[in-house]
């Protein structure tokens, strides 16, 4: 057994995983139909022979580079009953180009990868259709935003972190601003804050219900406003990223009728914000529209209007062929079996009431949406009989806060329909909802997940579920489209007589290839007497906050042949609590077990996603030399952590193979026990004793330090300037070497005279002493030092 014991080197671009790799964000997160942007890529336990997918063939996605190592967050860091929440995962990031066709439409696209670990979900990319600019602000100020319409792609990216931006109003009017987060799948509740130029709060709104949030002010030509934004809770991560729209105009936020027939014009009552004086307050307006024809199954279309005050952001309207009505007279409130009906809980508490005239045994299917047209409702649905009897209620249908039912009435008879407001939002004019009752044509749908999983030389089983409407109950023979070489389905399935689901067992060649592939599954029944087929559907996902699930629906999966990890990495003395200096390095034990005949590379890195928050916790991603099985992997403990609480670190072993087609592809193995350790005092110490300096830019200047050493370590330590990424080229300092015996030095730094070091600075310098001779221990301060010209 030989030993490995390796200085801690910081290495870049190898590969990390985990078991499954997972997505992550784009960024910027949108971009404009007609262009090609340069974007950042970020996920989890993503592999250097990943493979990335894009759902829209019209769009293409250009990988290039490597992967960054893990990006651990910088300061703040949250310390106290926050540190000891759930942390948020660690990404690695790529650089890719997307190219976006001129005619491609308005909202998302969906992006996926997959290893032979497995396949991610999903994770969504937004297509604008309007000028973009990207986040750019120096330091804390304001940026400034040159005219309106613009949407900004930004990011929340350190914890208190707030992003302001700027504008000069170019007429009297309502400005919009809407901010997309969680529709974009980054999971924070953000918060907006617009003052005037004379510091006047105008709008503070905030995201309370995780479906994003938008407000409209009312601005005068020639002043400026600011816009703040940030998280409720004031967190920040790379994966917060958010598009800002502005537009000088109205908003609407609901419409009556909210869907209408394709190629028909209709009278539509819109309500929102400035629609008719332009004032920051709700009002209505009428506008004829026109509802365009069905594309694609999609059963809904983004429109906008122009007033008077400009033109609105857009707004959803439905598609559907059930004849539509608004807000039905009291006296009159007949629900025909096959109708859609749009109207307001106006009255908070309200509960509106309509009468349905059903035959015994035939299904209706009844639904009410708030979500899906835009409004703030928690709507309930239930179904009476003549006598007030209860025969039926939903309250949510699955991922929504809207409801739905199928209702079979026992016998002929008027029964009542009930609709009212849960715990959303009622008793305004906006608190509108659309009813609607149908009664299904025999038929069904079929649901598969976005991604499959089968191994190499063995079986996996595909879950197809089936929902049956109409009364349809007969058998349906489900097949399989796309399958590559060497990946059979085993034997014919078919969904039996009224059942709502199916297995697919599905057995991978030994001598298959590991490519991830995207395959169709297809269900064939007859219907009427009549062989109908179906192509099965899956939820893309990615969007935080969708309104409704169908609006994301795919017709293919990402199937991934798996590969099983040759090697299993074992904490030596797994059970037990070590004691470690703050900001030192601790050397961790691990025996890493190969597979009988595997001699190939094995890399040690931390996983992507770890118990509590970080607080700047490191480790390399670490090589293991062919045939060691003892390994000390380097785990940095910064000086600042707390003393009352363990650390954990979770570690994973990276191990490359050859597929059958010898493409080499990267397996992971998860320790058997996480890294724990208890915070003891540190062993070194550095400070200042600069005070607050003011410099001229250009010039030179000194700052004292000092370091103070436990008894038990005395080692020579080395002081650095850690110049910020925005100064670089600007300030130098060379490195310090404070011999064992000594505790204090000056380090001189150099100024050029350029006009960005204007302005205050918060500079850190480091210490670093080599436990050991091996392991670093690192202590660090900050200097205030104001530049000028």
């Amino acid at each position: 057994m030989r030993l490995l014991a390796l200085a801690m080197v910081w290495l870049t671009g190898f590969p990390l995983a985990a078991q499954v790799p997972r997505l992550g964000y784009v960024y910027p997160p949108g971009a404009r139909a007609g262009e090609t942007v340069e974007v950042t890529l970020g996920g989890y336990d993503l592999t250097a022979d990943v493979d990335y997918f894009l759902h829209d063939a019209r769009a293409k996605m250009k990988v290039s580079g490597s992967l960054t190592e893990m990006l651990v967050p910088g300061p703040p860091y949250w310390f106290g009953g926050k540190s000891r929440s759930s942390a948020l995962p660690l990404p690695r990031e790529i650089t890719a180009t997307i190219s976006l066709p001129a005619d491609l439409p308005r909202g998302p696209i969906h992006w996926q990868v997959a290893n032979v670990m497995g396949s991610s979900g999903m994770a969504v990319f937004y297509v604008g259709d309007g000028h973009e600019v990207l986040e750019s602000r120096r330091r804390d100020e304001p940026q400034q935003l040159a005219s309106l319409p613009v949407t900004v792609n930004g990011r929340l990216e350190r914890i208190t972190e707030v992003d302001r931006y700027s504008f000069n109003a170019g007429a009297d009017g309502p400005v919009t601003i809407d901010l997309f987060a969680r529709r974009l799948g980054a999971d924070f509740h953000g918060s907006l804050q617009v003052r005037d130029d004379r510091g006047r709060l105008l709008a503070d709104v905030a995201d309370t219900r995780g479906r994003d949030c938008a407000t409209t002010v009312a601005v005068q030509k020639g002043h400026r406003y600011e816009v703040g934004v940030f998280d409720l809770d004031f967190r920040g991560n790379r994966a917060f990223v958010y598009r800002l729209e502005f537009t000088p105009g109205p908003r609407v936020v609901a419409c009556l009728p909210s869907g209408g027939q394709p190629g028909t014009t209709a009278e539509v009552t819109l309500v929102g914000f400035g629609l008719k004086t332009g004032a920051a307050k709700l009002e209505s307006l009428s506008r004829r529209i026109t509802f365009p024809g069905i594309v694609n199954d999609q059963r809904w279309f983004l429109h906008r209007v122009k007033t008077a005050h400009g033109q609105t952001p857009p707004f959803v309207l439905l598609l559907d062929d059930l004849p539509e009505t608004v807000e039905p007279k009291k006296d009159q409130p007949g629900l025909p079996t096959t109708s859609a009906v749009t109207a307001t809980l106006a009255t908070a508490g309200e509960t509106d009431v309509y009468l349905l005239d059903a035959k015994a045994g035939r299904s209706i299917r009844l639904e009410v949406r708030s979500e899906q047209i835009g409004t703030r409702l928690d709507p309930v649905l239930r179904v009476l009989d003549d006598k007030q009897k209860q025969l039926a209620i939903n309250d949510d249908l699955p991922g929504t806060l809207d409801s739905g039912l199928d209702f079979k009435p026992p016998a002929d008879g008027v029964y009542r329909v009930l609709v009212s407001n849960g715990s959303g939002h009622d008793g305004t004019a906006d608190a509108v909802y659309r009813l609607t009752a149908r009664i299904p044509d025999p038929g069904f749908s079929l649901t598969v997940p976005v991604g499959f999983s089968v191994p190499v030389g063995g079986k996996a089983t595909l879950n197809v579920t089936a929902k049956r409407s109409g009364g349809f109950a007969d058998e349906i023979a489900l097949a399989m489209t796309g399958l590559p070489n060497g990946v059979t389905v085993s034997k014919p399935v078919k969904i039996a007589k009224g059942k709502a689901a199916a297995k697919i067992e599905l057995a991978v060649a030994k001598t298959s290839g590991t490519a991830a592939v995207f395959v169709g599954v297809t269900g064939t029944a007859a219907i009427n007497g009549q062989p109908v087929t179906v192509t099965a559907r899956s939820v893309r996902g990615g969007d935080l906050a969708p309104r409704d699930a169908a609006a994301h629906l795919g017709r293919r999966l990402l199937l991934s042949r798996t590969l099983t990890p040759p090697i299993k990495l074992e904490l030596i003395d797994r059970n037990r609590q070590r004691a470690v200096h703050r900001g030192t390095t601790y050397p961790a034990e691990f025996l890493v077990k190969r597979d009988q005949g595997y001699t190939g590379v094995v890399r040690l890195r931390m996983a992507a996603k770890q118990g509590r928050h970080r607080q700047g916790i490191n480790a390399p991603i670490f090589p293991v030399p062919p045939r060691t099985e003892l390994v000390h992997y380097p785990c940095f403990m910064p000086e600042w952590l707390e003393t009352d609480r363990t650390t954990r670190m979770v570690i994973h072993a990276v191990a490359e193979i050859k597929d059958a087609t010898g493409r080499v592809r990267h397996t992971v193995k998860a320790a058997n026990a996480s890294v724990t350790m208890i915070l003891e005092g540190a062993l070194m110490k550095l400070s200042h004793q600069a005070g607050e300096l003011t410099v001229k830019s250009g010039s030179r200047f000194q700052v004292p330090v000092r370091v103070v050493r436990s008894a038990k370590f005395r080692e020579d330590a080395v002081i650095r300037l850690e110049v910020p990424e925005e100064l670089k080229g600007l300030l130098q300092a060379e490195p310090v070497k404070l011999a064992a015996g000594k505790s204090e030095a000056v380090l001189e730094i150099t100024t050029l005279p350029d006009a960005r070091l204007a302005g205050d600075w918060d500079l850190k310098i480091t210490a670093t002493a080599m436990q050991d001779g091996r392991w670093p221990a690192v202590s660090q301060t900050r200097v205030a030092v104001r530049l000028v010209r």
